[in-house]
């Protein structure tokens, strides 16, 4: 056992005491190896002693203050340290992070899966991963590095803005059916995603889709993908114009061979709305040629109203021998009302007045001249040097003159009375009495600054003249309210026919065939005829529901058909074509859709379009 004895007195110490017991002196300890080390006794501190002090506290200071500058320079480095390498992993996870998602887009799955999974194994913590990687069985790892300090830029966001990018580039290369299941991959990962840029480009994607499965003729496909479109912009018009029309073309081809009549029905519906989707006039012409062959033997009268109709879509001479051969089984009993007639109007069928313009070779101008429909023969010239007649409901007749010392609209009161001049401006053209007889509408690219073709309203009794807009070849509603005419929408859009209402100062658009002109109101007010060349090779005549835009009836020919005028009961329609060479006005039937020539014009026309005819009682 080791002993200790108090070096100032000499007594006795234990191992553990601070303070000599017997003196008191203050005991600093140190323990003798295998003896007894007698410890000084430490005076109280005073001042410095001497220079040597003074250089030994300096030494300690300064290497104080080194070791605690190293120390914090170690700390420093080792967060250093420890901040790249976690970017490291960073990087090294969203390289694997967006390989996956190119895997994933590309359909290979499995290496997908793999690209995943090293993302969970490099950075277990992620939080930003899809849906794709948080479904993964997560592997244990190691322990966590220091956590992972907030990104600047999210690897997600860039991954996905990457795949946006990859598939507009498809979508510029047209390649919608490779751009479409990438789109609905990408909205899949994260459906907050620029939801309204990916909605719009998937629509499109499906509906340009749609358009090239119609071009190839699988309409099945385009109507799935049109459907698809539907359901992201269920409001889109252009959209549901083609839902319409592949509908209307699916109606046809179930009632092919089965019912004919259902077939013609949907597939003239179909032609007159887009006479070029897919192979429309080649299905309808089917349809009348079928309908024909099922009538020829039980009703030839029938069978031979078909096969005319089919002819006029296509001369095939098949069909045009088959009608032929109806033509002579046909021997309608004039007593029977169930079969149709066959032709147009007959004296005793029709009746009225019909004005029109005629060419006088000899005197090189245009005449007005009036036919008598009942008794089938020409009436007395009317006007000379004189275009588009149109009879009043007193009988009245105006034109527009071309005689240089009359320019303007012209009223015939009677056959007898002198003409009264009602404007003088040489562009006023195509005027139109109002039913009521007060007032007439006319067109005119002169009397504006900027020599486009505006609609004017003259008051007869007032003489005042008022411009309606642009607009030309208008024509009255029976009741008065409303004008339709030629016409388009704000900044020349939107061409085709318009209504105006006179009462509301409202426009309504009827038709979308900028072509679409020399509209005439039905006298029921219900339907509304006018001519185009842009819904057929040629100029052909085409009739329109004028609350609902829709087609009923058409007449095509490989001639031009132009200038329709309603006859007074309304089951006619008078036009002017040079289908058999040379110029006559002809009569169409809306009922049984047949057409008879009525009288010739003239051998030449020119400027037909300006020829317009009126049919009045």
């Amino acid at each position: 056992m080791t002993y200790y004895t108090c070096s100032n007195c000499g007594a006795s110490l234990l191992a553990a005491q601070g303070q000599c017991p017997q003196c008191g002196a203050e005991i600093q300890w140190e323990e003798a190896v295998g003896r007894t080390q007698y410890v000084r006794k430490l005076p109280p501190l005073g001042p410095p002693r001497g220079p040597r002090f003074g250089v030994l506290l300096k030494t300690s200071l300064i290497t104080i203050f080194i070791l605690a500058t190293l120390l914090l320079a170690g700390l420093w480095g080792i967060e250093q340290g420890l901040q790249e390498r976690q970017a490291e992993i960073g990087e090294v996870a969203f390289t694997h992070y967006r390989q996956g998602l190119l895997h994933l887009f590309d359909g290979n799955i499995s290496a997908a899966q793999q690209e995943f999974k090293q993302v969970v194994v490099v950075q277990p913590q992620a939080t930003s991963t899809p849906a794709a990687i948080a479904a993964l069985p997560q592997e244990p790892s190691p322990t966590p590095a220091v956590v992972t300090p907030t990104p600047t830029l999210n690897p997600n966001q860039l991954s996905m803005d990457e795949t946006l990018t990859r598939i507009q580039q498809l979508m510029a290369a047209e390649s919608w059916a490779e751009a479409i299941p990438q789109l609905q991959r990408l909205s899949d990962l994260d459906p907050g995603y620029q939801t309204g840029l990916v909605s719009q480009m998937l629509f499109n994607a499906y509906t340009n889709q749609a358009l090239v499965y119609i071009d190839t003729g699988d309409i099945d496909a385009a109507a799935r993908d049109l459907d698809a479109a539907l359901a992201i912009h269920a409001n889109n018009s252009a959209a549901s114009k083609l839902r319409q029309a592949i509908n209307l073309y699916q109606t046809g081809q179930a009632e092919m061979g089965q019912d004919w009549d259902a077939a013609i029905a949907a597939f003239t519906a179909l032609y007159a709305q887009a006479p070029d989707f897919m192979d429309t006039g080649e299905q309808l012409f089917l349809a009348y040629a079928g309908a024909g062959d099922t009538l020829r033997r039980s009703a030839p009268c029938q069978a031979m109203n078909r096969y005319q109709l089919a002819l006029q879509l296509d001369r095939d001479p098949q069909v045009r021998a088959k009608l032929e051969d109806t033509r002579l089984r046909c021997k309608p009993d004039a007593n029977d009302s169930s079969i149709p007639a066959v032709g147009g109007p007959t004296p005793s069928a029709a009746s009225g007045h019909i004005a029109y313009t005629l060419f006088d070779e000899n005197l090189t101008y245009h005449r007005t001249r009036l036919w008598d429909v009942a008794a089938m023969q020409a009436g007395e010239i009317i006007a000379e040097e004189s275009l588009q007649p149109d009879i009043g409901p007193q009988n009245g007749i105006i034109v527009r003159s071309t005689d240089p010392e009359h320019f303007g609209i012209t009223y015939y009161p009677t056959l007898a009375a002198p003409p009264q001049r009602l404007t003088q401006d040489a562009g006023d053209s195509t005027p139109r009495w109002s039913p009521d007889g007060r007032s007439i509408v006319f067109t005119s690219a002169s009397r504006t600054p900027d020599q486009q073709s505006h609609l004017f309203l003259l008051d007869i009794a007032a003489g005042s003249i008022r411009d309606l807009g642009l607009g030309q070849g208008p024509d009255w509603s029976p009741d008065g309210q409303r004008i339709v005419y030629q016409g388009c929408g704000a900044s020349e859009t939107n061409c085709g026919l318009w209504i105006l209402d006179l009462t509301s100062d409202e426009h309504r658009q009827l038709t979308s065939t900028p072509s679409d002109s020399m509209p005439r109101w039905a006298p029921d007010g219900e339907l509304i005829a006018f001519m185009s060349n842009g819904r057929s090779p040629s100029w052909d005549l085409f009739v329109v529901d004028a609350s609902t835009g829709n087609i009923p009836f058409f007449a095509l020919d490989d001639a031009i058909d132009g200038m329709p005028a309603w006859s007074p009961s309304g089951e006619w329609l008078a036009f002017l074509s040079n289908r058999e060479g040379d110029w006559a006005v002809y009569s169409w039937s809306t009922s049984t859709l047949t057409v008879q020539r009525l009288f010739p014009v003239a051998s030449t026309l020119p400027d037909w379009q300006e020829a317009s005819l009126d049919w009045a009682p």
